[in-house]
This record gives C-alpha cells, structure tokens and sequence, in this order.
C-alpha cells in the first residue's frame, strides 16, 4: 500500500510540473498586465511570465527529477512484485513494468496535465504560483549552473538569436482573428486593428488628393469670388497660392469669413487672415505625418516632390477615413475615391466601379492581387496602371484585361480615367 502511495505521489508530481510548464508558457507577462488583478500574488505571476527562460529550466529539471526517480522506483516495485507473484518471467517482468509505467505517465503525467494547463492557464496560474516559484528557488543553482552551459552551446551555433520575444504585428493580427472568434473582439475592432497597423506602410502620396483634384484660390482673390468657391465647393480649407499650385503660401479656413462684417468685404485681404501651410515630402509614412500634423496644429499638408512641386494636399480627414472607413459629412454629395467600403463598391453581379486615382495598394487589397514590382515601382494608381498596360491613354468603353480582372473604362477626361468598372474574366 505504501508503494502504491509513493508511485501515485511521484504521478501527481511529474503531473503537477507538466501542467504548470504549459501554464507559463501558454501565458504572456502582456495578457495578465491587461487584467484587473492587483497585489503580491498578481505580481510575482507577472515575474514568473517575464522570466520564463529561468521558471521553465527549473520546471524541467524538477520534472526530469521526478520522471527519473519515478521510473526507477516503478521499476524497482514492479520487479519485486512480479518475482513474488510469479505472474511474468523474469524477463517479460521488466517489459510490462516499464510499458505500464510509460503509459501512467503519457496519460497521468504529460497528456492530461498539459490539456488541463493550457485550457484553464488564468485560473490555475494563481494557484501554482507560489510553489513554483519556492521550486525555482531551490533548483536556482541547478538552473544557473545549466543557463551558462546552454549559452556558451548557444554561441557555438552558427544561428543568430530570435528578436525579444514581443509579438510582431503579423502574430498580433492573428492574435486578433482568434479573439474574434472567441467573440472577445468585433469584426469591426479587428478590421481597425488591421488598417491602423499599416499605418506606416502607407505614404502620404496613396492617400492625398491629387493636384488635378485640388481646388486652390489666388492670394490676390476678393471676397466675392472667395464666396463663390464656398458655396460651389463646400470645403472648410483650401490652400493659397501665388500664381499656381506649385507656388502654395497658405492654407485659408472658411471660418475667418463669419468674422468679416458687409462694411469690410470691400477691404478683405486673404493673406491676412491665411495660416502657413505644412509640407510634407511625399513618401513620408501617414502615420508620422498624423504625429506632425497634430505637433503643428495643421488639418491640411501640402505634399511635395523632390523638385518642391506639388503634387497633392492631405488633410486629417483623409488619414483618418483610411482607417475608419469614409466619414461623409452633410455637405458630401458622393462618396470619396478609393475609401469606399466593400459593401458600398460591390454590386449584385459583383462588378465594381472604383475611381481612376485609387491607389495600386488599395486595389490590390480589394481584389486579392499582389500588382508585380516592376509595376508598382512606376505608377501607383489604376489610372497609371492602366496606361502603363496599354502603353497609351485608355478611352472610354475600352476593354483592358489583367490577370483574372476585366477593365472597362466608363469615364475619362484630358486623357484621365474617371471611372472604371472592373469585373472577373
């Protein structure tokens, strides 16, 4: 009877160190710090999870302890029991022994433990954290003694370490799917999640409005046709320029004509009630340009090229519309280019009619198609894509195939696709 205590206490142990090897790992010092729980306990399982290359070596060298002792001591019982009993001979006796012991421990001491380990790593993590904390402890020099001898073989390998550890944006992601269909998160918080995390993939260039598309006002224009330019645009902000786009010196705010009386209209100057714009090279990523826009108080940017010319203007709005989807406001009559939502783009036949200035990348996502490098290097919205297929100015109803896509071209003007249609071949 004692024997049988003693084997079953050695089970529990080699049970007790698989599951909790599974409970620190299956467990990040990042998940526990999200939670409400405070205190000393809650601290030193925050220092087990930081230190699992220390916890874990403990861990193993107190199992290996006990699987060892645990097969010598079966070992030992079960050759005594089977020469009294005579129920095997003595050499089918070892045999048995050891293929009962390794089943017991498969089953009691590795497969169970470690499933209970990772399905309930939370709640269980609280109650073994004291002990195997006092089990690294007293293992400490056991560890220590073979950390340094794992790190000298380290370095002997002709392979250089992993990074910190902390999840790349990629496993972040993925963390991000299964927490949506654990139903932690919404499809929604997921999505968002997935286009804040391109934030500085994107340049200023794939999310500006073209110059072709910017309305500007001369520094020199007088009230009336600044309210005219106001009430056929509806815009809160245009840039100000001297004799052209290239030449843009302000950004003027539609607000500083509620300021202006009927006795002042006559007197309106622009160049006094304008802002310095702020300028931005045009592969700049969004998500720095945001960060500078926000240190400067600026809602618009004007994008620049190498030469100082423009080549487009940005505002908050269409950063955060990149991320958020389109925020129409009551003054917007259609919906802007490539920022469209899926749902909105998609017909019942599953055409879509996107805009000639979407960019390749925006594109790409919407139709699952890596455009080739020698491409992309070379135009970046359909409109260039376009011409560069043909080698000319696409004309309307023209048919342009790629890939598995058809083309149809239904809107152009001054040589520039409007609109496209695109369907499957």
């Amino acid at each position: 009877m004692t024997e049988i205590l003693i084997f079953v206490i050695l089970l529990l142990s080699s049970a007790f160190f698989s599951c909790s090897e599974t409970i620190i790992t299956a467990l990040s010092e990042m998940s526990l710090s999200s939670g409400t729980r405070t205190g000393k306990l809650h601290n030193l399982v925050l220092w087990l999870c930081r230190n699992k290359g220390t916890v874990i070596g403990g861990i193993l060298v107190g199992n290996n302890i006990v699987n060892t002792v645990l097969a010598v001591y079966a070992g030992v019982v079960s050759d005594n029991f089977f020469t009294k009993t005579q129920m095997f001979s003595p050499a089918m006796g070892p045999i048995v022994a050891s293929f009962i012991t390794i089943v017991l421990l498969l089953v009691f001491g590795e497969v169970i433990p470690k499933q209970i380990g990772v399905t309930f790593a939370r709640r269980l993590i609280y109650i073994v954290a004291y002990p195997i904390y006092a089990i690294v402890l007293v293992l400490k020099p056991v560890t220590s003694a073979m950390d340094i001898l794992s790190r000298f073989v380290m370095k002997l390998l002709p392979f250089k370490q992993d990074g910190s550890g902390a999840p790349t944006i990629q496993e972040m992601l993925v963390m991000a799917k299964y927490s949506e269909k654990a139903g932690h998160i919404d499809s929604l918080e997921r999505k968002l999640m997935a286009r804040s995390s391109k934030f500085n993939d994107i340049a200023a260039r794939d999310v500006m409005v073209p110059r072709n598309k910017v309305t500007g006002i001369p520094v020199n224009i007088d009230y009336e046709g600044l309210m005219a330019i106001f009430k056929e645009n509806m815009y809160t902000r245009v840039p100000v320029y001297i004799s052209d786009l290239d030449e843009i010196i302000g950004v003027f705010n539609f607000k500083e004509l509620l300021k202006i009386s009927k006795n002042d209209t006559s007197t309106f100057n622009v160049a006094k009630n304008m802002i310095v714009p702020l300028y931005i090279p045009e592969n700049v990523a969004i998500g720095e340009l945001l960060e500078r826009m926000r240190e400067n108080c600026s809602h618009m940017a004007v994008v620049i090229d190498e030469y100082a010319a423009t080549q487009g203007i940005i505002t908050m709005e269409d950063i955060v519309e990149r991320v958020f989807g389109v925020i129409n406001d009551e003054y917007d009559e259609d919906v802007p280019r490539s920022l469209i939502s899926e749902q909105e783009k998609l017909h019942n036949d599953g055409k879509i009619i996107v805009d000639g200035s979407i960019t390749l990348q925006d594109l790409g996502e919407l139709l699952s198609v890596k455009f080739p490098e020698k491409i992309t290097r070379r135009v970046n919205t359909l409109n260039g894509f376009l011409t560069f297929v043909k080698g000319d100015f696409p004309r309307e109803k023209e048919k342009i195939y790629y890939d598995r896509y058809l083309f149809i071209i239904k809107e152009t003007e001054s040589h520039r696709v409007e609109k496209v249609l695109i369907t499957g071949k």
